[in-house]
């Protein structure tokens, strides 16, 4: 069975294979109906409204007001993962948005490696609104795919409320001789311990979930997801409640760092850790 992302992914290569073009009068085009209209925010919001995430009914309708909609609805800003000059890190139906501020605003699908795809100009060339447009795709390129290029964007959204081996990072790690600053956040008390780290380069995503046990203590997949591991809930709007704990222990790490220092009970000890999205 397709995944959420795979299904919206398909629809919009459906579209900008199909004829249907681009207007702003006439944005709320429909896949089926040919010849109909989109612009780049009703296509993108069609895409994944018609894929099962139900950001139209949250209020995405325009790159002014997609972000918090597309957040509420289970895509996560990556953006501090991804270098927006390159696109590297960019994955398959990450949504790529620069909210309209007065002038100009626009958003688009990744759909391949390297490759996005949105609705960009009508068969002049312009932005929709020009008297004697026509229904559908007059160019071949009204909606359509290119190499990656940075508009610049300002967000990048990635869905992941369904989780999965994408969104998951699964390792047994040694924790460090060194030792960290680490406290409860129950007042001044504070301790040293050692830790295990990983690198955003090894995650390649945003962590929210972190659980960590020893590999004495083996739990299995029910026992993780009841919180009988050490669980750490990271914060990405405060960094100073970065760690926010869900399960028996807290911890106090910035989750924009490289690395992410993960406080563990004794030096030179192997652990589990899983780090979800």
């Amino acid at each position: 069975m397709a995944t959420t992302i795979e299904r919206a992914v398909w629809l919009m290569k459906a579209i900008a294979d199909g004829n249907y073009g681009y207007s702003q009068p006439n944005r709320w085009g429909e896949y089926g109906k040919e010849p109909s209209d989109f612009d780049c925010s009703s296509v993108n919001t069609y895409c994944w409204q018609s894929a099962g995430v139900p950001v139209r009914d949250a209020g995405a309708s325009t790159t002014s007001n997609m972000y918090k909609p597309y957040i509420k609805c289970g895509f996560t800003d990556v953006t501090a993962l991804i270098d927006l000059t390159t696109g590297k890190g960019l994955r398959e139906g990450d949504v790529l948005l620069y909210p309209y501020d007065g002038k100009r605003g626009h958003v688009e699908m990744m759909i391949a490696p390297n490759i996005i795809c949105g609705a960009r100009r009508d068969e002049n060339g312009l932005d929709g609104y020009e008297p004697g447009v026509q229904p559908g795709d007059q160019t071949g390129h009204e909606i359509e795919y290119s190499e990656y290029y940075n508009f610049p964007w300002k967000y990048v959204l990635r869905y992941t409320a369904e989780g999965g081996e994408a969104d998951r990072f699964e390792a047994t790690l040694t924790s460090s001789k060194k030792e960290i600053h680490w406290s409860t956040g129950a007042g001044p008390k504070t301790r040293w311990c050692p830790y295990v780290e990983v690198t955003r380069k090894e995650l390649g995503f945003v962590p929210k979930t972190i659980c960590v046990q020893s590999t004495k203590e083996p739990l299995d997949n029910a026992q993780w997801m009841r919180g009988l591991s050490h669980m750490y809930c990271t914060n990405h709007e405060n960094d100073a409640k970065a760690g926010i704990a869900v399960g028996k222990t807290a911890s106090f790490f910035n989750p924009d760092a490289d690395t992410i220092r993960i406080p563990v009970w004794t030096a030179e000890a192997r652990y589990y850790v899983r780090i979800f999205a």
